[in-house]
């Protein structure tokens, strides 16, 4: 059924009225601020671009390697060895005449010269003060030390050994004519077996005799020298107007070999 012609007017009216009623709101919509558009309060941000600093490096430390500090040798005797008492220069220079005529008489009948050794020097010093001040002329000392252990405590390691001792005689040329002149003080500074040696000298005044002198032989447990089976433990004493001295040797002979 087709549309009353009445109607069709009336219909495009309304229509055109609807689309201009529309169009009115829109217009007025545009004349709001954006904020009203949308019904917001703009905020501003604060950025920055300024760059951004690195953080600084961290240093790690670094254990710095230090020198561990090393032991300077010295002269002074090892730690539990017996030191030698202090003399003066003048009764050095003795104790070097003894050990140069000891050489001589070494040199003069083949043999080699003995070496110094500190030890010796130390443990010889130790019984001619002991002598000086204890009234001893014996290899026995004050505290019941033998000459090997006076060695030992001296830090001289032996196998072989032994002691001349002597007491007065006014100087090491006087004390040397003596031991030189007597056949077993000889052959003990002329004994092969021996290898190191060292002289103690001590003037104590008001003492018994005045001077006091011992000469310590020896051989270190280190030397390879055949070691007899057997050994003789030997002692000879002597004395005369000017004073007197005795040896004590440890011998691959028996003792009546050192008789005069």
């Amino acid at each position: 059924m087709n549309p009353s012609p009445s109607n069709s007017p009336h219909k495009s009216f309304l229509i055109a009225a609807i689309i201009l009623s529309f169009l009115s709101v829109l217009f007025s919509l545009t004349q709001l601020p954006l904020g009203a558009q949308i019904g917001l309060t703009p905020t501003l941000e604060v950025r920055s671009y300024l760059p951004i600093a690195p953080n600084a490096p961290t240093e790690t430390p670094t254990e710095t390697p230090t020198a561990t500090p090393t032991a300077t040798p010295t002269a002074t005797p090892s730690s539990g060895c017996v030191p030698p008492p202090e003399i003066p220069p003048s009764s050095i220079a003795y104790e070097e005449e003894v050990r140069s005529g000891i050489n001589q008489q070494r040199a003069n009948n083949g043999l080699p010269a003995l070496n110094l050794a500190a030890e010796l020097t130390q443990s010889s010093r130790r019984h001619s003060l002991d002598m000086a001040v204890n009234h001893i002329t014996s290899h026995t000392g004050s505290d019941g030390t033998q000459p090997d252990d006076r060695m030992r405590e001296a830090c001289y390691d032996l196998n072989y050994y032994g002691e001349i001792i002597g007491w007065g005689f006014v100087d090491p040329a006087a004390m040397l004519d003596w031991w030189i002149n007597s056949a077993p003080h000889l052959g003990t500074i002329l004994n092969a077996n021996m290898q190191d040696f060292g002289a103690g000298y001590i003037y104590l005044a008001g003492s018994d005799f005045g001077r006091y002198w011992t000469v310590n032989f020896g051989r270190r447990s280190l030397a390879l020298q055949p070691q007899p089976d057997t050994l003789y433990t030997c002692e000879y004493r002597l004395e005369g107007e000017m004073g007197g001295s005795s040896l004590r040797v440890v011998s691959p002979e028996p003792c009546s070999s050192l008789s005069e």
